[in-house]
This record gives C-alpha cells, sequence and structure tokens, in this order.
C-alpha cells in the first residue's frame, strides 16, 4: 500500500477522534504494554481497504 494512502487513513482516524476515545477508555487497564492504540487502528483500517 503506498505511503499516501496510509497517511491518509491516520490522518482520517485522527480526525475523527476515535482515537482519542478509545484510548481515553483503555488509559487505566492493567496488563503489560502492547502496541500503540492508534497502530492497532491503522492497521486495521489499512487491512479493511485493502
Amino acid at each position: 500500500m503506498p505511503d499516501s494512502k496510509v497517511k491518509k487513513l491516520l490522518r482520517t482516524l485522527q480526525q475523527s477522534g476515535v482515537v482519542d476515545t478509545v484510548e481515553a477508555q483503555f488509559a487505566g487497564l492493567p496488563g503489560p504494554p502492547g502496541y500503540p492504540i492508534r497502530l492497532v487502528l491503522l492497521g486495521l483500517a489499512c487491512a479493511s481497504y485493502e
């Protein structure tokens, strides 16, 4: 997938407010640190786009 498409999907996710909302909901949960939520959401968006 071209970088331009990935950047557009990331920008869309950020502008939608979904990333901030999900990060706020998961902020206090116990457990080991994992991948950043914005990275997981971007991966899902890219996979569904393809």
